[in-house]
């Protein structure tokens, strides 16, 4: 397994919406999320939730690809902060987390063992349930295997 991280900074500020999409754009490899870190940008109050969207978002703006920490993999586990048209909320949230009027106040939410799976072409969202004002600093942490073995 190799270790992936991104930073972002979201843009979207309307109430009730996705902030930012985890997508797996692999079609055979599954990832795994090991933690996600919010931080509030702006003095407003936030409650902030983690799931899996009814619906991906479609057409995403600009996605880009989480890093390698090593520098030696290339990974398919993008995030996007804009779409077409955007994902639909969860049934469940997963994670959910209440932030204070105080830019710099955040959330850690780690997954332990394997990590939040996000099987093949399956995304996960990041969601505002709060004001519109809100943005965030988000940092996003997964995992995925990225060797390929060739039968003889």
């Amino acid at each position: 397994m190799s270790r992936f991280s991104s930073g972002a900074l979201t843009t979207g500020v309307t109430a009730n919406t996705a902030r930012l999409e985890i997508i797996n754009t692999s079609t055979v490899k599954e990832a795994f999320i090991k933690a996600v870190t919010v931080v509030t940008n702006t003095a407003a109050v936030a409650v902030v939730a983690f799931g899996r969207p009814a619906a991906a978002g479609i057409t995403p703006t600009s996605p880009v690809a989480l890093q390698d920490e090593m520098g030696l993999a290339t990974g398919l586990v993008k995030t996007a902060l804009a779409w077409g048209t955007g994902p639909t909320v969860p049934a469940v949230f997963y994670r959910r987390y209440g932030i204070p009027a105080t830019i710099g106040q955040g959330v850690l939410w780690t997954f332990l063992g394997k990590g939040f799976r996000l099987a093949p072409l399956a995304t996960a969202v990041l969601w505002c349930l709060s004001d519109t004002s809100n943005i965030f600093q988000v940092t996003v942490e997964a995992e995925q295997d990225t060797n390929t073995v060739a039968n003889p």
